[in-house]
């Protein structure tokens, strides 16, 4: 699952050979990303970090195992941070 991200003006305002305003490039349907792919993981891990959480210890237990809410594959996206 990807999900459209629009990129800070900071970003915008490098040189840079994408669409003014986006983090990835799609295919000519717009279907598949092909370039620099936001997953859902990766979202929440942005998020928890701008809440000034850190992703990999913020945990819930359930069945008596701790499991992380960015489960194994979240990272922080720093092209979409100001």
């Amino acid at each position: 699952m990807c999900l459209v991200v629009v990129a800070s003006a900071a970003a915008v305002a490098q040189e840079d050979t994408r669409e003014p305003g986006m983090i990835y490039a799609t295919d000519e349907f717009g279907f598949k990303v092909v370039e620099n792919a936001v997953y859902i993981h990766d979202l929440h891990a942005t998020i928890l970090h701008l809440l000034g959480l850190d992703h990999e210890k913020v945990t819930y237990r359930y069945s008596g195992r701790d499991f992380r809410l960015t489960d194994v594959a979240g990272n922080v996206v720093k092209e979409i941070m100001v």
